[in-house]
């Protein structure tokens, strides 16, 4: 076996559940595909159905892959008008919202670059009980992004964020399992989450997995 490749995934959505036109670029631009990102912009109609589920509906998903659309394409304009109405919709307990703000400020792109604010909209969502916002903090305190760096509240949110059902907070905590951070290395726990995460719709923990039966 080639060495095993884990990597922490932030601001990433894997998996899809939505219907509607497109399906195939949508499920290519939550898995982080640029081209596929660029060219669902350029749709209108399924951006405007994936924009109008996150700010008027509160969908989580759909906001992550706003905020993917927007770190590849778009001006500032239509940008800094994203976050106007994403804060709002925070304002009013949308967390997804708060989690799409908070990785435009982490990745920086059209606005300045701000961790503290990053953390800010991820533990705003955190505190409403999405898992993506709990995973999202988490991931700050692994890196020391915005806050000090904390591996140990880092496992703590990403454990919160798999019990919340975030298949990418089980990815993660799967993570710092296989590769014994802030944790003792258990690859039978490991193995376990990336499993649950598998389920969840998380692709890089089925392929971790696959990685780790393959011993």
């Amino acid at each position: 076996m080639g060495k095993k490749s884990f990597k922490l995934i932030v601001g990433v959505i894997i998996g899809s559940s939505f219907l509607f036109a497109n399906t195939s670029l949508i499920d290519r631009c939550f898995n982080g595909g640029e081209s596929a990102c660029k060219k669902l912009y350029k749709n209108k109609i399924p951006f405007s159905q994936v924009e109008e589920r996150c700010l008027e509906k509160g969908e989580g998903k759909a906001c992550l892959i706003i905020g993917n659309i927007f770190k590849v394409t778009g001006s500032r304009e239509e940008v800094t008008k994203f976050i106007s109405q994403g804060e709002d919709a925070c304002k009013k307990g949308n967390g997804g919202a708060c989690v799409s703000v908070g990785i435009l400020y982490f990745y920086g792109k059209k606005v300045p670059k701000d961790y503290t604010k990053a953390v800010e909209f991820f533990k705003k969502s955190c505190e409403m009980g999405d898992g993506l916002g709990c995973t999202s903090l988490g991931m700050m305190y692994k890196k020391g992004k915005g806050v000090s760096k904390n591996s140990t509240k880092a496992i703590e949110l990403f454990k919160e964020g798999c019990n919340l059902k975030e298949g990418l907070g089980c990815y993660n905590l799967g993570y710092m399992y296989a590769k014994g951070k802030g944790v003792p290395k258990n690859s039978t726990k490991a193995k376990e989450l990336f499993k649950k995460a598998c389920d969840l719709g998380a692709e890089e923990g089925c392929k971790n997995l696959k990685r780790m039966e393959g011993e």
